[in-house]
């Protein structure tokens, strides 16, 4: 019994010391293989902070010609992330280009992770049917049931499932909605739902017609959506959008939708 006495310290600090083991989060084995290597490669993701102050990132405005990102486009989405990130507006270092200029059949959409500098999309994406029935989008609208893209400044905000995108609007599947930051040109993104989706008609070479959302390919979606929303949408892309806005990791990462239109251009807050 003495012996026994004199062992216990040492077995409670044997236990004290031993190595925790997390339950696993809900849905893990279900997440597919392209979002968790991209959640292990966003682990280390550093983000931003509400009102941080100083650069955000040491980019520069040429890393990505070779991937079609003009110079004068990725500036401007730069000066607009610097902007946004003073005021608090995003909490995350990652940033998404859309350029509207160019036809649905290049890959015109980049996300770009700004802590690391490292391109982590170049995608097709679709545009708004009313925008342009071709491959080009020349006509933009901030209004309800134009079924046209709206250009400017967003930041992603939540979780979601939806009907858009699939194949005669049966069955669903994970989206992010987007928050328009710009009065007049997306401040009407919310009433308007629109939403970063996978659609069956954006496929290789071939953005597609939306009802004004931003569309990506059904193959890559998984990983584009945590890209931006954050590495614990690897672990909830199955669970309710209720579950999966509850925690305070940084959701709100930057889409910069490009078009050169000269009224945007001059007026716009986030470009001066």
């Amino acid at each position: 019994m003495r012996h026994c006495l004199l062992l216990l310290p040492l077995l409670l600090s044997m236990l004290l010391s031993a190595p925790s083991h997390a339950a696993p989060n809900c849905g893990e084995g279900a997440v597919d293989a392209t979002s968790t290597d991209l959640r292990t490669a966003l682990t280390g993701l550093e983000k931003a902070t509400p009102s941080s102050k100083g650069s955000p990132t040491s980019l520069r405005s040429d890393a990505f010609v070779d991937q079609g990102l003009k110079q004068d486009v990725l500036s401007l989405a730069l000066k607009a992330f610097q902007n946004a990130w003073e005021r608090g507006e995003v909490d995350r270092r990652v940033l998404m280009v859309v350029d509207f200029s160019l036809p649905m059949t290049s890959k015109r959409l980049w996300i770009i992770d700004l802590a690391t500098n490292e391109l982590l999309y170049n995608e097709w994406v679709g545009h708004g049917k009313a925008s342009g029935r071709g491959n080009r989008s020349t006509r933009f609208s901030n209004v309800s049931g134009s079924k046209k893209s709206s250009i400017g400044v967003y930041s992603t905000w939540i979780y979601r499932r939806t009907s858009a995108g699939q194949r005669h609007h049966k069955g669903s599947a994970p989206a992010l909605e987007v928050q328009g930051l710009e009065d007049g040109w997306n401040d009407n993104a919310n009433d308007r739902a629109i939403l970063i989706h996978e659609a069956w008609y954006t496929y290789k070479n071939h953005g597609g017609h939306s009802e004004g959302c931003f569309t990506v390919r059904p193959q890559v979606r998984s990983g584009v959506l945590s890209s931006l929303y954050g590495t614990s949408y690897a672990h909830r892309h199955q669970a309710s959008s209720e579950d999966a806005n509850h925690e305070g990791e940084g959701h709100h990462s930057l889409i910069f939708a490009y078009y050169p239109d000269k009224n945007w251009l001059n007026s716009s807050s986030y470009l001066k």
